[in-house]
């Protein structure tokens, strides 16, 4: 199922609204091909410098991000997030890579290799941005009209701030990508 399938669902059901916690199975967002598979996962305000984040190591290739969505008291947040090689379905959950903390409620996710040759802070280049990539205020995904494979994926970080614990996907002993927790299901109360 997709994002926005479930978002769609779920708003038009009549469901209780009655601060019943609840958490989305693994839901589909958009995919990503990742030109050098130097992945920087940091701060918007941080993008470009890879002293701050987590900076991790993936293969080339097509990606595919995907989120948990919590809807608690009645609003949709984003519970985790993960990156993950299209073509793998099978795989688990390896060893903790690194750390990301983020004062804005947001993450960043590209490629950091494309970023590092071009003028980020062109705004002109930045209008050719997909509108059909926006999934309502949990997330969206810019990139630069004139720049191939640079897409940044903008993910809001469950309640808000804080830092998170960024895990590495395995699979066959490789690493196939990353996951995120936001909300933790036992602690903030969440049903399955």
């Amino acid at each position: 199922m997709t994002l926005t399938e479930y978002i769609q669902a779920d708003s038009a059901a009549d469901l209780p609204r009655d601060g019943r916690n609840s958490r989305s199975p693994w839901l589909e967002g958009w995919n990503v091909q990742l030109e050098t598979g130097r992945v920087h996962v940091a701060d918007p305000s941080d993008a470009n410098c890879d002293m701050y984040g987590c900076v991790l190591l993936l293969a080339p290739g097509a990606y595919r991000l995907e989120l948990q969505v919590a809807r608690h008291g009645g609003r949709h947040r984003v519970a985790a997030a993960r990156l993950r090689r299209q073509d793998i379905d099978r795989f688990e959950l390896g060893d903790r890579i690194g750390d990301v903390t983020t004062d804005v409620a947001s993450i960043a996710v590209y490629d950091f290799e494309v970023f590092t040759r071009v003028d980020v802070e062109d705004d002109a280049r930045w209008l050719g941005i997909d509108e059909t990539r926006a999934f309502f205020y949990l997330c969206q995904a810019l990139s630069m009209a004139d720049v191939p494979n640079s897409e940044i994926c903008l993910i809001k970080t469950g309640f808000g701030d804080g830092t998170f614990a960024v895990m590495e996907l395995i699979s066959s002993g490789e690493r196939i990508g990353f996951e995120i927790e936001f909300i933790d299901p036992v602690e903030d109360g969440l049903e399955p």
